[in-house]
């Protein structure tokens, strides 16, 4: 097959481009911008479509959003190209989804729409699939590493007549993956996974429900022990508001107990000793004022009469100093007289004291009493009240008592059966685990048998798909060699293929990857590869070599081999090729 014309009416940055290859090789020289990718991948696309795609990130993989036409035109083209001795006509327009895609096919000849090929006209023409096609006949400037798919290793297969069988083993160990995946991903999925998960979960509650099954059997073997002895609680504490007996309460009657140690005293008795105490205070409360009023009258007897001693006294000196004449034989006569009473006076008044300050002295002494009376009668006082507080709490703590004793007899059976439902439960619940966890492992066991007979097939089918391989391999490697040694007779003599059609160099005894060699080098051998799979791949028809600055890390020794390999394969086959190097 080879193309006749291309005409892009509108493609990204390509507007009513045309062009006419021949059909050996054909060189396009563009600047960077001028639409050389674009036009590689509408001859793709002419041929396989536009996948739909709904990525927003990168827009190389929304192929329809980065190459609809700026100025928003008709997006499409028409190729021409002739193929087993006929000329056709095939045309696409793309729309925003594939749905809106417009394809036809005419033969040139007759101006007819051609029903030849269909839709996918690139597989039937070439017998491969989009990426297929994007990994050998068709190379970008992106990379040249070949992605060997199913569709390439299918084709592979024709040329030992086992295609069918290639793609049958393909589609069986995508089908077993599936399976695989069902129960065994990455991340800890699948079935397999999922149940270890749930059985270590169910383990842990299992051993969570057997601590409860055994500290409630415990528990209920201790309340069967004890009978009807069971600890204070809460509802036996405040006694269901019934009774006011609190820690408070509990607390006085201990220091009451403390108080009262050596005996508690009789309240009758402290009664009349108070009474007692009350008539001997108003006794003395009668004496002491009367013994006060005593002292007081002594006091003022004794103080009149030393006023009246003074009195006489001033008088006789008066008038001993004063009168003169005959009186005064009888006024001195007087004055003896009146100190002889003055004297007289200040005796009976020295008397008189004394037996005032005793008065007094006496009164001080029933004061003294009196307040004696007074104290012992507030400490009878205090201990009757000690003595009632004492009896009433001791009450108190009688009937809580009796009450909580008749509370526990309920309590205990009440807690009894709870501790037993609570129990019974906890019972059928560990049951419940152990027979699902049962459930489980038996279940794990089957996915676990699966899984490894979906390993063992997988293993089976990747042996026979991998014989099946060898088998054209040699084949591809025998022609990879072929186009090496226009390169590299070295390269060609140590590189190696496995059956991913994965390159490695042999170094010594050491295979390298080919990822340790220049970017030149590895892709000398990329591209040489897919020339060896194109030979092999594209027997019956072999598809334009479209190649969009493939050799740009290249120097130019290798360059100019390069060229000169493809101008040689263009005898057999028509190359385009897109570049911004001048021709040389």
């Amino acid at each position: 097959m080879y193309i006749t014309e291309v005409y892009v009416e509108n493609f990204g940055v390509l507007k009513d481009y045309r062009y006419e290859p021949q059909k050996g090789f054909n060189y396009i020289y563009g600047e960077n911008g001028t639409g050389k990718s674009t036009f590689a991948e509408f001859i793709k696309a002419i041929f396989y479509g536009m996948p739909q795609t709904r990525t927003r990130k990168n827009l190389d993989d929304a192929l329809r959003k980065k190459y609809m036409p700026w100025d928003g035109g008709k997006c499409g083209g028409y190729i021409c190209f002739e193929v087993k001795g006929r000329k056709y006509r095939l045309s696409r327009y793309f729309g925003e989804k594939e749905k809106d895609d417009i394809y036809a096919l005419y033969d040139v000849k007759t101006g007819l729409v051609s029903k030849d090929y269909a839709a996918n006209i690139g597989e039937e023409l070439f017998g491969v699939d989009r990426e297929a096609f994007s990994s050998t006949a068709w190379i970008g400037t992106k990379s040249m590493e070949v992605n060997a798919n199913d569709s390439v290793h299918a084709k592979l297969g024709e040329t030992m007549e086992f295609d069918a069988d290639i793609s049958n083993c393909e589609k069986g160990l995508n089908r077993l993956e599936e399976a695989q995946r069902q129960y065994v991903r990455t991340g800890r999925r699948g079935l397999v996974y999922e149940t270890e998960d749930a059985l270590a979960q169910l383990e842990a509650k299992k051993h969570e429900q057997e601590l409860c099954v055994n500290n409630l059997g415990e528990r209920l073997t201790k309340l069967k022990n004890k009978g009807t002895e069971i600890k204070d609680n809460d509802k036996a504490n405040d006694a269901n508001g019934v009774l006011e007996w609190d820690e408070a309460s509990k607390k006085r009657l201990e220091l009451l107990d403390d108080h009262f140690s050596k005996g508690i005293p009789n309240e009758e008795k402290l009664g009349k000793l108070i009474v007692e105490s009350q008539i001997k205070q108003g006794v003395l409360d009668e004496k002491r004022k009367k013994s006060a009023k005593t002292a007081k009258i002594l006091k003022n007897i004794a103080i009149s009469i030393m006023v009246l001693m003074v009195l006489l006294v001033i008088v006789g000196v008066i008038a001993v100093l004063v009168v003169k004449g005959t009186l005064k034989g009888m006024l001195y006569e007087l004055f003896w007289y009146a100190m002889v009473v003055g004297s007289a006076c200040m005796a009976v008044a020295s008397v008189v004291g004394l037996f005032a300050a005793k008065a007094e002295k006496g009164g001080k002494a029933v004061k003294t009493e009196q307040e004696r009376a007074v104290t012992l009668c507030k400490r009878y006082e205090k201990e009757l009240r000690l003595v009632k507080e004492y009896n009433e709490l001791s009450q108190k703590e009688e009937a809580y008592s009796n009450y909580r004793e008749q509370l526990a007899k309920t309590a205990y059976d009440q807690e009894v059966a709870a501790v037993t439902d609570k129990y019974d439960n906890s019972v059928a619940k560990l049951q419940n685990l152990k027979d699902t966890q049962k459930d489980y492992q038996s279940n794990l066991m089957e996915y676990r048998n699966k899984a490894e007979i979906i390993s063992k097939a997988k293993k089976y089918l990747e042996d026979a798909r991998n014989s099946y391989i060898t088998n054209y391999k040699d084949t591809v490697v025998e022609s990879l060699k072929k186009y090496l040694a226009v390169f590299d007779e070295k390269l060609a003599e140590t590189v190696m293929m496995d059956t991913e059609l994965t390159l490695s160099v042999l170094e010594g005894a050491e295979a390298k990857e080919i990822n340790y060699f220049s970017t030149g080098y590895k892709d000398i051998m990329w591209f040489c590869e897919r020339l060896a799979i194109v030979d092999s791949v594209y027997v019956k028809e072999k598809p334009a070599l479209i190649l969009d600055d493939a050799f740009i890390a290249m120097d130019d020794k290798m360059y100019k081999k390069a060229m000169t390999l493809l101008k040689e394969l263009s005898s057999d086959m028509q190359i385009i090729y897109m570049t911004c190097k001048e021709n040389n």
